[in-house]
């Protein structure tokens, strides 16, 4: 159970999430590091590596008040990453010995990893680079991890990333440097997408469908930024989508494209669509100003290809009364005027009135108001698995 939730990223280290047998804890003599912060992390990890056997049970038990000034609602101190560094020498050390039992070496490793990147990430971004103490903990940490055979490249260079990330903003204070720098930023993040890329056993297999797929004579439907998170009413319609084109379209191939591949990966995509592809925009209520990015992250593709058939399944669209939002409003209807063949839904007459008042999609062949997508399903296909199993 371990290894499936960290491999999925569903891992939660808080103890109130969990019941133990108190025999079990006595016999493992399971307890609370004393003295750091965040002993849950440590304490969590061990136990389920112990277990031999476990259970989920799918109800809700706990309702958790979020308080201000907790450990884990406040700036990050030197004392958090102390802790992370005491919790990853402690697993790499004290309990090194689930490494070398067959059953939880998969599990154990993953952990490891995972504490790694918690360490690193959350923790010395926000105050161990800043001074001696936790450069040279970060220094022992790497040669520990290089000499157990552990991976640390990546480490290295996201400790990198965090020196750029603090220049950032120490430059960003100067406005005349402010757009140039988050540029960089992100070109550097892109760079690190590009060459060390982290992808998941799912991610890889759409991208490789999409690929195979990518043959004279096959019809596709591709579906860009489908959910991978918990949002349980994007699902919902996902699912609606799959539905719909699956039965009604069962001459073409329908690949659904979750939105964190969109978004890190355009280039790999947009190789391997051609001419003949029809495009979709998931459904849901990302078109406007609210979720800009989603909207924006599906252009950068779909401009790509102004000539294939694009359809914006049912939207919800909503633009800022503000200068700011009339900018964006002018800038997607010039961005929408170059599409030949593009259809446009919406779900809701506010969405619609506002694409006519304003001349939204100029040169759109059709502009529809129809129902949810979720309207057309019935008690039976809420029960089907997401269309993109949760990844984060």
């Amino acid at each position: 159970m371990l290894s499936v939730m960290l491999k999925n990223r569903d891992y939660k280290a808080p103890v109130p999430l969990r019941f133990f047998n108190r025999i079990f804890l006595k016999e493992n003599c399971l307890t609370f590091k004393k003295d750091i912060l965040h002993e849950d992390e440590l304490f969590s990890f061990v136990a389920l590596l112990s277990a031999k056997r476990a259970m989920h049970i799918p109800a809700l038990l706990y309702n958790r008040r979020v308080r201000s000034n907790s450990i884990t609602s406040s700036r990050a101190t030197q004392k958090n990453s102390d802790s992370m560094y005491i919790i990853l020498y402690e697993a790499l050390t004290t309990y090194r010995h689930f490494h070398d039992c067959e059953q939880t070496k998969f599990a154990y490793d993953l952990g490891i990893q995972y504490f790694m990147k918690l360490y690193t990430f959350r923790y010395v971004q926000a105050t161990g680079l800043q001074n001696s103490k936790g450069r040279e903990q970060i220094r022992v940490m790497v040669k520990h991890l290089d000499s157990l055979g552990y991976s640390t490249s990546w480490m290295r260079l996201h400790i990198v990333l965090c020196y750029l990330f603090y220049v950032k903003l120490t430059l960003s204070k100067i406005t005349s440097l402010k757009k140039y720098l988050k540029a960089c930023y992100k070109c550097a993040r892109k760079l690190f997408i590009r060459f060390w890329p982290r992808l998941d056993v799912e991610a890889r297999s759409i991208l490789q469908r999409l690929e195979d797929t990518n043959k004279p004579g096959i019809k596709r439907i591709i579906t860009l930024c489908v959910p991978r998170h918990g949002n349980r009413g994007d699902i919902a319609i996902a699912l609606a989508q799959r539905k719909l084109f699956t039965e009604n379209c069962p001459d073409f191939t329908l690949i659904e494209l979750p939105g964190d591949l969109v978004r890190d990966y355009p280039g790999r995509i947009i190789r391997h669509l051609n001419a003949n592809d029809i495009l979709l925009t998931n459904g849901g209520g990302y078109f406007g100003s609210f979720w800009r990015h989603d909207e924006l992250e599906a252009l950068y593709i779909l401009r790509h290809f102004p000539n294939n058939r694009v359809i914006i399944m049912p939207q919800t669209i909503c633009y800022f009364n503000s200068k700011q939002g009339r900018r964006e409003l002018s800038h997607d209807r010039k961005a929408f005027s170059v599409f030949t063949d593009l259809h446009v839904f919406v779900r809701d007459r506010n969405s619609y009135d506002l694409i006519n008042s304003n001349n939204l999609y100029p040169y759109a062949k059709s502009v529809e108001l129809v129902p949810d997508m979720v309207c057309s399903m019935d008690g039976k296909d809420c029960i089907a698995p997401p269309p993109v199993s949760k990844n984060t």
